[in-house]
């Protein structure tokens, strides 16, 4: 693994192929502001999560570049950092006993082992009543056909209080409009167009298909999703810099800023308009 720092030679690398930021920016959708924070090494100005990988895996793809590779020195230089943190270590020798010796520490210990086991299980008969009672009720909505102008649209519930869709219009996009692959055309021709979420982090999310709910829940840190719609994606998350998203393999803008709820509607001119970008 080479020696020189993640970010210096992420910048190497793209000055050999002589390659501006404003290239990739181009190509890839990735706002200048977080190519130079990643050839900075300036963590703070990235939006974290499941984003920074996928930015870094894209540059890489277009320069050229092993993915792994730089993705294993981006952990490395990310651990260094880590290991920098001051750490208060507090001697348990020198701290007053927490019970008093009359007391039973075995009885209460079995007291708390007891309880924990009871409350797993009344947890587990509840998710498993929830889920017998919505398989059944996708099963009685699967038998009526509903025209599919009238399909109802899901209303946000109180999870999703303060998250706002944002349209695609206006989303912030390069000028160039340039995106590595894609063919109008052949986005045009297809009877679905695909959305994969990747989880950096765990959230709740919100997904809706053609106006139909298709997903309401948690997705944990590691978790991948793939949906399909004919026309219309619209996403939901309670932490924006939690998800990574990509439309036919092109990797979006963040919902909004990390650690706070977002969402983007997107649509299949969208997707059509940024494939007919220059290459």
């Amino acid at each position: 693994m080479s020696t020189t720092p993640f970010g210096e030679r992420l910048r190497r690398e793209r000055e050999l192929r002589g390659v501006s930021l404003e290239e990739i920016e181009g190509a890839t959708r990735i706002k200048i502001k977080y190519l130079e924070a990643l050839e900075t090494e300036n963590w703070v100005g990235l939006p974290g999560g499941a984003f920074n990988r996928g930015f870094i895996r894209t540059v890489a793809r277009y320069l050229g570049m092993d993915e792994d590779s730089i993705l294993a020195e981006y952990t490395l230089a990310r651990k260094d950092l880590a290991a920098g943190t001051a750490v208060r270590f507090v001697s348990l020798e020198k701290q007053p006993p927490r019970w008093p010796r009359s007391v039973n520490t075995g009885a209460i210990l079995a007291i708390c082992l007891a309880v924990i086991i009871g409350i797993s299980w009344l947890g587990y008969r509840g998710v498993s009543a929830a889920w017998r009672a919505a398989s059944s009720h996708r099963a009685a909505r699967a038998t009526r056909t509903t025209p599919a102008t009238h399909a109802p649209v899901a209303a946000p519930g109180p999870v999703e209080a303060g998250i706002v869709a944002i349209p695609s219009r206006l989303l912030e996009k390069s000028a160039s409009e340039r995106v590595v692959t894609g063919n109008a055309a052949a986005i045009a021709a297809k009877p679905y167009f695909q959305m994969k979420i990747e989880a950096g982090k765990s959230a709740r999310i919100r997904v809706v298909a053609d106006r139909r709910l298709v997903y309401t829940g948690h997705i944990a840190a590691g978790d991948t999703r793939r949906y399909r719609a004919r026309n219309t994606f619209e996403i939901f998350s309670s932490d924006s810099g939690a998800v990574l998203i990509e439309l036919e393999g092109q990797t979006m803008p963040p919902l909004g800023p990390s650690g706070q709820p977002g969402g983007a509607t997107f649509t299949r001119k969208d997707m059509e308009a940024a494939a007919g970008g220059t290459h």
